[in-house]
């Protein structure tokens, strides 16, 4: 799996179908998404969930709002589905 923050035009012409994971940052500009696609124009590119899950713990307030992450947990569990 790939661990990527990407932007809204990276977003768009992302393969939708190819991702299992994604979560909007507040604003709604930037994306943590986790596919099996490879990604060129990428922001961040996380060479694991922990890495994803680090960052977010050391950024929160871009993320979730509480102080608290996104987990691996949540990756592992929570299925992208596109439209929703």
């Amino acid at each position: 799996m790939n661990y990527y923050m990407i932007n809204i035009n990276t977003f768009a012409t992302t393969d939708k179908s190819k991702i299992t994971y994604l979560h909007k940052s507040i604003d709604e500009t930037k994306y943590m998404i986790v596919t099996n696609e490879i990604l060129d124009g990428v922001i961040t590119e996380f060479e694991s969930a922990s890495a994803l899950e680090e960052y977010t713990k050391e950024y929160p307030s871009g993320w979730v709002g509480d102080n608290t992450c996104i987990t691996e947990e949540e990756m592992e569990e929570i299925e992208y589905i596109e439209g929703l």
